[in-house]
């Protein structure tokens, strides 16, 4: 029997990637053997700023259209939660409303980072599940 303990946190990213999830144990387990991080890559802030830029005009498109847009944005723990907390359930509300309602999201990153806060926060199970 092991003596290690995991997290929501961690079995999500296992979930993610059972890589990534090794590392960071290694990591923690043996920091002097761990990989150094990759240095900042001036080129990846570049692609970060024209996400953001196209995620900006995306939203602007939508809203011009009279579509309706849900922003989380809180910077405390407990408002990132409570605002996690109220974009599923305003997602779920309308979902149970229109179940043909269609949400628009890249790839599966939407879909990872919903179950991550999830994992990480404890809440939302039911409506993630």
């Amino acid at each position: 029997m092991s003596d290690s303990k995991y997290s929501p946190s961690d079995l999500t990213l296992f979930m993610h990637s059972p890589f990534a999830s090794w590392m960071k144990r290694f990591s923690l387990e043996f920091p002097d053997k761990a990989p150094e991080k990759d240095p900042d890559d001036a080129l990846m802030g570049v692609l970060q700023n024209k996400g953001f830029q196209h995620e900006k005009a995306q939203e602007e498109l939508f809203k011009s259209q009279g579509l309706s847009v849900q922003k989380i944005e809180a910077e405390i723990i407990e408002q990132k939660k409570q605002a996690f907390k109220n974009f599923i359930e305003w997602i779920y509300a309308r979902w149970h409303s229109d179940s043909a309602m269609y949400i628009y999201h890249y790839a599966n990153y939407e879909i990872a980072a919903c179950r991550k806060l999830m994992g990480r926060y404890g809440i939302c199970e039911h409506e993630l599940g």
